[in-house]
């Protein structure tokens, strides 16, 4: 049987440095550019257009394994989860004890906007009053999901 092996391209940088300027007015280009997209919808196109297949895995997996260190999750699990070694692993932890405190400010964001959705869950779980009309089975139905979802929500957090 012939086995067919797929090569993946690794994202490669000349060999041939920038001057400081160029870079800086590149990069500060690069940083503006995704900082003006307000539309998730938009950010994804753009990703999908720039970045390869392997990069976009490689950028969440990274995200998700500092969220997934920060939740205390240990090594062996992160690298089950996410099907990464114990060197990126080890990378990613490097960064938010040392880095420039860019991984907390994106986590923190996550974790924000996880609670906030915690809130508005718990918000209509407590209105959630059927009207007259409405059938007692389907009521249920609806206020059992919703605390479904309120204990996922809080799962995650």
């Amino acid at each position: 049987m012939i086995r067919i092996i797929r090569l993946l391209t690794m994202p490669q940088v000349s060999r041939y440095p920038l001057k400081p300027e160029t870079w800086n007015k590149i990069f500060n280009l690069f940083l503006h550019t995704f900082a003006s997209i307000n539309k998730k919808s938009d950010l994804s196109r753009v990703f999908y257009d720039l970045l390869s297949s392997t990069e976009r895995i490689m950028l969440a997996k990274r995200l998700a394994i500092a969220l997934l260190l920060v939740k205390k999750h240990n090594y062996n699990s992160i690298k089950h989860i996410l099907h990464v070694t114990t060197g990126t692993i080890a990378k990613i932890q490097k960064q938010l004890l040392e880095g420039q405190g860019g991984l907390q400010i994106a986590l923190e964001k996550i974790f924000k906007a996880q609670q906030t959705e915690l809130l508005w869950e718990e918000i209509k779980d407590l209105l959630d009053v059927p009207p007259p009309s409405f059938h007692k089975s389907e009521w249920g139905k609806r206020k059992y999901q919703r605390k479904q979802k309120i204990n996922r929500i809080k799962s995650s957090l």
